[in-house]
């Protein structure tokens, strides 16, 4: 029997647009305080009457399928006439539209990799006698997890049997799931797996979902790979189906397939910062041709750069890039492993994206309030992988038990320290409850506390509950 089709709608380039254009005046209103951050959005929904969840919200303005009501919704809390050409019809498969558990987008803008993204997907449908994974190869801060990201869900109908996002990188505890474990929740939730309850050991588990994965092709992500002996061979799938893409800093041996991501054309990276920062002041094409080019037109410095000067909305790029190269000698991720690979390679440039790297951390870390920066500090500290926020309010909880004169703990507080972390783009979605750090931004954190004050805040209780 034909797969059932249901229709769903994606908010348009225009539609987008006028929802930008309509939240500025806003806050220009002062009836919001951010024009970019969704939880606040929910919020000011709320307060006209309609509980449009984050995650809804997120998936609108990210140009995802939605219901048609659901853009309605939001557009009619924002009290913006929704016009036709506001949003596309698309047609779904509506089996196959839960088989995915790939994470948010972590970023407000995707240029430049176009031509990339049509590349990595022809070489993923070339016909091989075995499986061969794809290796995104590059430093960190390079964009190769959002590029998996945006492949995944611009290709997801390509595989109809469904995309397993894994996170790979070795945690620092026991406490989060194994690769195998992840593979196998995620047959078991999201395929609807029967595994017999007499198999008792994960190798055995897992082999079991590879033979009884449903038909059709497969997507296999592992994100963030920083040792591809605790993928190969055992966690690998023998059936050719099965497509698997790695992300990882250094390239890899056969049958490994590697492909490097490069930094952003400078003319991709003036696009970028223009549209993060939408009022003009990128328009003077000199002073952001010299910020982008500090920054090594790597894209997490220029989404830092980018997202601090829509938060200032007072300061020109003249003077931002001034306050830059003040702190270019404030040496903070220089040893990180994620520049290891392209420090062999190009020993010059990776000087300089670091150079614009750490003075783009550190000049965001100091508009943070005290309060903000004690829950990045804790946060950092946490096992590399998706950030459950009840985690954290775990922390929150021994911090104000133990801390009650200094207040800064409350749960509008901490609601505030995350709104103020995902607005500087230090924070970014995971799904809709919890969130991540790019590995470069946890070191920043890491590196702002020491091992005991770590434990002196009541983090190594926290993270024990």
């Amino acid at each position: 029997m034909p797969a059932s089709r249901k229709r769903s709608v994606t908010l348009t380039e225009s539609g987008l647009d006028r929802f930008q254009t309509r939240a500025r005046e806003l806050v220009a209103m002062e009836e919001l305080e951010n024009a970019s951050v969704k939880a606040e959005f929910a919020r000011y929904c709320e307060g006209k009457g309609d509980s449009l969840s984050e995650s809804t919200i997120t998936q609108i303005l990210n140009r995802e399928r939605v219901d048609r009501s659901s853009i309605q919704r939001l557009f009619n809390a924002f009290e913006i006439p929704l016009k036709q050409s506001d949003y596309a019809m698309v047609v779904q498969n509506s089996p196959d539209s839960s088989r995915n558990n790939i994470p948010f987008t972590g970023t407000s803008s995707f240029v430049g990799r176009e031509k990339t993204l049509d590349a990595l997907h022809a070489l993923l449908s070339e016909t091989v006698s075995q499986v061969q994974p794809v290796a995104l190869s590059g430093m960190g801060g390079i964009g190769k997890t959002e590029l998996a990201i945006q492949y995944a869900r611009r290709y997801a109908s390509a595989y109809s049997a469904g995309v397993c996002w894994i996170f790979a990188r070795r945690l620092d505890s026991g406490n989060n799931a194994s690769i195998p474990s992840q593979i196998i929740t995620f047959a078991q939730i999201d395929l609807g797996l029967q595994i017999p309850s007499d198999l008792l050991t994960t190798n055995d588990r897992l082999a079991y979902c590879w033979r009884h994965w449903p038909q059709g092709e497969v997507l296999l992500v592992f994100d963030d790979v920083d040792n591809y002996s605790d993928i190969f061979p055992h966690c690998l799938p023998r059936d050719i189906r099965f497509k698997v893409v790695l992300t990882i800093r250094l390239n890899l041996q056969a049958p490994v397939r590697n492909f490097p991501i490069n930094v952003l054309e400078r003319e991709d990276s003036l696009k970028l910062l223009a549209l993060i920062v939408k009022d003009g002041r990128t328009d003077h094409e000199r002073i952001t041709n010299d910020l982008c080019e500090f920054l090594g037109d790597l894209p997490l410095a220029i989404e830092l750069s980018g997202h601090y000067l829509a938060v200032d909305t007072s300061l020109s790029i003249a003077a931002f890039f001034q306050d830059l190269r003040k702190r270019e000698g404030d040496r903070t991720v220089p040893s990180h492993e994620a520049f290891d690979g392209d420090a062999q390679e190009n020993p010059a440039w990776v000087i300089t994206a670091r150079r614009g790297l750490e003075a783009a951390f550190n000049l965001s870390w100091e508009r943070l309030n005290q309060s903000t920066q004690l829950i990045a500090k804790l946060i950092g500290r946490l096992d590399p992988g998706p950030i459950g926020w009840d985690m954290v309010e775990v922390m929150r909880a021994f911090l104000a038990e133990e801390y009650p004169q200094d207040g800064p703990y409350s749960p509008d507080e901490m609601t505030r320290a995350k709104n103020t972390l995902l607005r500087f783009n230090l924070l970014k979605p995971f799904d809709a409850n919890s969130y991540r750090l790019h590995p470069l931004t946890r070191e920043f954190f890491r590196s702002k506390t020491t091992d005991e004050e770590y434990k002196s805040y009541g983090g190594e209780k926290g993270k024990s509950k």
